[in-house]
């Protein structure tokens, strides 16, 4: 409804009496005609003059109108819509993604081009400008693979256009990418993001639901592959879909030279809706990377085959770790950590206890050369370094003979590793006290705290410690269980300057590190503060995870698996990385020279173009660093980090990051609302399905009506309305007099 404000320029009585007298002088000259003429006629006659004196009165009075006008600048809106081979399916009865991602973009720009300039762009692997031709929509590549969705590339090329003020934001229609972004680059503008897609539960479809396969094997090891394959079948389902759905094929293909060739097959029933099937495959005798494809034959009347398919890589690498556990007795612990090791196919661990007085046994996996055992722990570093690592029980030091602790220590300083693990005889409650393996601990040892402690002791989930490569995923997977704690802690003592705490409990009113990690020469050294550990395999499934996550990451840490060299440690916080993400990285520097004394240069370079990336310190610790840089394009990126002491190379290190999406386009074709939420939102935007798209525009409109201008304008001058009407009603007498004679 349009308000009106009246403007008037003589006093409401006078204003009154105005309209009086004119009232009375229509009527008066109604009477006159009504004598002249007709009813009819008087009528005709006399209803132009009763307009144009309402015409006058309307203009002495001079209303005004609050008008609704556009900000002085003229804004923008950016429509991004989603070409790529996802959208093509036809998962409702009204059409394909793409047809209903046309209406949805119809319907915006009717709803809101009268207020905003539209700019309309297309995206898959990149995006495609106002002006730029797009690619056809039928599938491309050299593979007839389907043009894949790259979320990250498009919010990086949304973040470098330039933008300015009069830009409302950006309104993606898409049905989401097929894998999750974690570091990407946020635009500077809104991003509001419209899911395009049904529910799965309309669906008459196969799918390869999720994939777990080891990302490294050992040559010629033994590994698994277990996938989760899917049915969905629609209420309405034909009976002869639902039938088929109880017997389907899975194929496993390895890449060649030749091209693809069937590995393995298996047959699985999916008429419960979900089945779980495991292939076992030999790694190749010969190192790299490896692809393979799991595939699952489709059905007659199935919605789409994009998701019927995966492909994953494996790299098989030639270095096994060997680990000896050294104990005077084997107990539950022993068996945990055996069994969480055993799962990573690169580790190979040999036990080596006391069976009596007089007997050493030796059990577990052997190598050549290894028979010196049969007669107790070596006595010489070079026969220790047939192990990568070497975990000590928790046994008095009268066990051991001088040329036993000399030739540990020998071992750690020329680059090997060791784990002491807590409990009554741990520490200086066993008495390492100032013997020759002092040194190797972590913490200063202290007898008078040598008791072993009992309770419940939480533990600390310190952010500060998941930037340690051992902690990241224990860390992460104890964050999901209900208040995590130990039954048991050492209290060995104060950190030594050079160690680090990797976990963290509370005793008393206390935090003390129960797992610390420092370098000593070549080598390092891990002390587990606690022999309750084992523990938590009996407790929740994330801290049953937890813990073979710790002792899988912990074994790998000390045998030098991790990357870096022999004074660097890197830490990448992704295995991999996608176009549009940010690599961060933590550095660690294992030298003595003080922190004056090195620099840390890191360059990376894409194709023929080379950037330097910043390394900075991280507050507190000694000899740690962060370093991150950004994928901005779909190729290898190389990062190359070197130490100098002064303008002398000490070492250097180097990675090579492709960038590429790892899942083909369509594994995924259910919406990741949850995922596509928290984009938005981190993106200072919305999302909503396409069943509330309605509720985007209504959104729009209201940041429009936030942004105008209201301006007060003379009804009288509003659009030439006035002047028009006043001229069409004399034109219209003056024809009506002609007809009648009267002129």
């Amino acid at each position: 409804m349009m308000a009106l404000q009246w403007q008037t320029h003589i006093s409401a009585l006078w204003a009154a009496g105005l309209l009086g007298v004119l009232a009375v002088w229509l009527v008066v000259l109604f009477r006159r005609l009504r004598r002249r003429h007709t009813a009819r006629q008087a009528a005709l006659l006399w209803i132009p003059k009763v307009v144009i004196v309402l015409l006058l009165v309307l203009a002495y009075f001079d209303p005004l109108t609050g008008r609704l006008r556009r900000a002085s600048h003229q804004a923008r809106l950016l429509i991004l819509q989603d070409t790529s081979g996802s959208m093509e399916v036809a998962d409702r009865p009204d059409g394909s993604r793409r047809r209903r991602s046309d209406h949805l973009r119809k319907t915006l720009e009717d709803g809101l081009d009268a207020y905003l300039d539209l700019e309309h762009y297309e995206f898959d692997r990149r995006l495609y400008g106002a002006s730029e031709p797009t690619p056809p929509r039928q599938e491309i590549g050299p593979d007839d693979t389907p043009r894949p969705t790259d979320l990250g590339r498009c919010l990086l090329s949304l973040a470098e256009m330039p933008q300015g003020s009069d830009c409302l934001g950006a309104v993606l229609l898409t049905d989401g990418g097929d894998e999750y972004l974690r570091n990407f680059c946020v635009p500077s503008l809104p991003v509001y993001i419209v899911g395009v897609g049904s529910p799965p539960e309309t669906w008459n479809d196969l799918a390869i639901a999720d994939l777990d396969a080891p990302s490294t094997v050992e040559e010629l090891a033994e590994f698994t592959v277990t996938i989760d394959a899917a049915a969905h079948t629609a209420a309405s389902a034909a009976a002869e879909f639902s039938r088929r759905v109880g017997s389907c094929r899975l194929e496993l293909a390895e890449q060649t030279a030749s091209g693809w060739q069937p590995r393995d097959e298996r047959t699985v029933d999916l008429s419960a809706g979900r089945a779980r099937c495991e292939f076992q495959l030999t790694a190749p005798a010969e190192p790299g990377v490896r692809m393979y494809r799991v595939r699952l034959t489709g059905l007659p009347g199935e919605l789409s085959a994009l998701n019927n398919e995966r492909r994953f890589s494996v790299e098989v690498q030639k270095k096994t770790i060997h680990i000896l556990f050294y104990a005077q007795e084997l107990g539950w612990p022993f068996g945990h950590i055996r069994r969480e090791l055993g799962r990573d196919t690169a580790v190979r661990v040999t036990a080596l206890y006391r069976l009596d007085a007089e007997r050493l046994i030796v059990e577990g996996s052997r190598q050549a050369g290894d028979e010196i055992l049969d007669r107790g722990f070596p006595a010489r570093a070079d026969l220790l370094g047939k192990y990568q690592v070497i975990i000590i029980g928790s046994f008095e030091i009268s066990y051991w003979q001088p040329d036993q602790m000399q030739a540990l220590l020998e071992y750690v300083r020329g680059g090997g590793g060791v784990i002491f693990l807590g409990g009554q005889s741990s520490f200086a409650g066993g008495g390492y006290a100032g013997t020759l393996l002092e040194p190797l601990f972590p913490w200063h040892l202290d007898a008078a705290t040598a008791a072993l402690q009992r309770g419940r002791f939480p533990v600390s989930l310190s952010l500060s410690a998941a930037e340690h490569g051992v902690m990241r995923e224990p860390l992460r997977l104890l964050g999901q269980a209900d208040s995590p704690f130990l039954e048991s802690v050492n209290l060995p003592g104060g950190l030594r300057p050079a160690a680090t705490g990797l976990l963290v409990v509370t005793v008393g009113d206390q935090n003390v590190p129960v797992v610390a990690l420092q370098n000593y020469g070549q080598g390092r050294s891990l002390g587990i503060a606690t022999n309750t550990l084992w523990k938590w395999t009996r407790r929740s499934p994330s801290e049953r995870e937890a813990f073979g996550a710790f002792w899988r990451a912990a074994a790998r840490c000390l045998a030098g698996t991790d990357e870096g060299g022999r004074y660097l440690s890197v830490q990448w916080d992704q295995a991999y990385y996608r176009t549009g993400e940010q690599a961060r990285a933590a550095i660690r520097f294992a030298g003595r020279q003080g922190p004056d004394q090195i620099h840390l240069r890191a360059t990376v370079r894409c194709g023929d173009q080379q950037h330097s990336v910043p390394v900075q310190p991280v507050g507190g610790q000694r000899h740690a660093y962060r370093a991150e840089f950004l994928l901005a394009e779909p190729a290898e990126h190389r990062f190359e980090l070197q130490v100098l002491v002064g303008t002398q190379l000490l070492e250097s290190y180097s990675k090579t990051f492709s960038g590429a999406l790892r899942y083909n386009e369509g594994a995924h074709l259910e919406v990741d609302h949850a995922f596509l939420t928290e984009l938005a939102g981190r993106c200072g935007g919305a999302y909503v399905p396409e069943a509330e798209f309605d509720r985007l525009v209504d959104h729009l409109q209201g940041r429009l009506w936030e942004q105008a201008v209201t301006t007060d304008v003379p009804l009288v001058q509003d659009r030439y309305v006035y002047i028009a009407v006043f001229l069409l009603v004399l034109v219209g007498e003056w024809i009506l007099r002609r007809r009648m004679n009267l002129v």
